[in-house]
Order: structure tokens, then sequence, then C-alpha cells
């Protein structure tokens, strides 16, 4: 199995949690592809953005491993490239010279449908909500406030948001005694991060098949208000 890494910016220590799981695993990612944030639509910042992105993509690299969570880059992989944007053509050029049989995606941002289809059940993603019940965001707090389950979900990417199709979910135990909304969603986001290993043994077996979402069972949720949110703090903070 050809296994891609495709990182954001955002320099989380969520990132730690994938590299982490996977070399427990004995996952060894054969490239990385980091994202620059995509400057097409940054209007009179376009020039001076691109101009960072190039002087970022030629100077930075070699120093980034000493002062971000990059340092276990040289570990995992030696094979790294720096695209603008998940869907630029550099990265679309770069994935038809690998062809991975799977991309880790994290923090990259909506793929596009022209990826997805090119490219089809090749993306990864980790989402902290049951699918297709929950897709979006704010899904770790609807399930604290409606008391549903919360389930931590690895799928494939297709372009339209949370709804390709299932490689492997599993229930996450709530916090007992939650204070905060912060700490709720850090260690839901914690705890799934770690399940890409799983999803990856699954589909390493030669008979297994994602599980298709049915798109007439959609009740999704939306971004959770102010309102509702203040509620729920009141929810984790009341005495039990």
């Amino acid at each position: 199995m050809k296994i891609g890494l495709a990182l954001g910016a955002n320099h989380s220590k969520h990132i730690e949690k994938i590299f982490s799981s996977l070399e427990k695993a004995n996952y060894r990612p054969d490239f990385i592809l980091y994202c620059f944030p995509d400057t097409t639509k940054w209007g009179p910042c376009r020039r001076v953005a691109n101009l960072l992105n190039r002087l970022i993509s030629t100077w930075l690299p070699g120093r980034m491993r000493t002062v971000t969570p990059w340092m276990k880059l040289p570990v995992l992989c030696e094979k790294i490239y720096y695209v603008n944007g998940i869907n630029s053509q550099k990265t679309f050029n770069r994935l038809t010279e690998e062809k991975p049989d799977v991309v880790i995606t994290f923090s990259c941002g909506v793929l596009s449908k022209r990826l997805c289809e090119n490219f089809h059940n090749v993306f990864l993603n980790a989402h902290a909500g049951k699918l297709p019940e929950f897709r979006g965001m704010n899904n770790v707090e609807w399930a604290y406030l409606e008391d549903k389950p919360l389930v931590g979900t690895i799928h494939f990417m297709s372009g339209d948001i949370d709804a390709g199709d299932i490689v492997y979910e599993n229930e996450i135990s709530k916090i007992t005694v939650p204070t905060r909304i912060g700490d709720i969603r850090e260690h839901a986001f914690d705890y799934v991060y770690g399940m890409f290993p799983k999803a990856l043994r699954l589909l390493d077996q030669d008979d297994f098949k994602p599980i298709r979402q049915n798109k007439r069972e959609r009740t999704t949720r939306y971004v959770m208000n102010a309102f509702l949110k203040n509620i729920l703090e009141k929810k984790l903070t009341a005495p039990r």
C-alpha cells in the first residue's frame, strides 16, 4: 500500500498524533504534500502572498524541523512536496506521478470535485461525528448537547462535505466530568486522529468494501450558534 500525507498549514499537536499513530503501527508514508494556503482568491494581497509562499518553500523547510511539529518529518518520510493549496495543478501533477493508494489529509480545506473524481476513494479524512447524521462542524458539541453517542469516523473525501464512503468508525467514550467545550473537542479529536492505522488495515484487506452513505438518511446538524453553545456550557458545568 502506497501512503501519502497531505497536511495544511495548521501546526496543531494533532499532526503529532497522526504521525505517532502511524509510526506505532509500522506505517511509513511514501511522500508528504505540504499545502500552503491557496492565494488565488486573496485579491490585492495575491502577489505578496505568492512571494511569501515561494520564500517559505525555498528557505524555511530546512529550519521548520527545529521549530515546529515537522521535526519528525525526516523520520517518517524524506520525500516532501510543497504546493499552493490542495486543489492546485501542482498537487494534481504530484499525485498523478506518485499514484498513491491512500492519502491521509489534515487541515487542507475542502477538496475539489475534480481532485476527488480523478483520485476516487483515495483521500482519507478523520471526522468526530457519526455519519451521515452528524456532518459539518460542531459535531462534538451536538453529541453532548443532545446526549447522543459520540462517534469517530474515518471516511473518504468526495468533494461534498463529509459525504464520502465510510471506512471505519468507533464510538468515543465521553468525558465524564467535562467543564469546557474546548475540553470535549480536544478529547474527541485526539482520539479520532489516532484511528487512521485501523482504517489502513481494513483497506489493506482484499475483500474490504467501504460503506456508501445513504443520502436519504442525512439529518445534518449545522454550525452551533452562540445561544446553544451557552446552553451546552451550562450543561457541562452543572452539578452531577
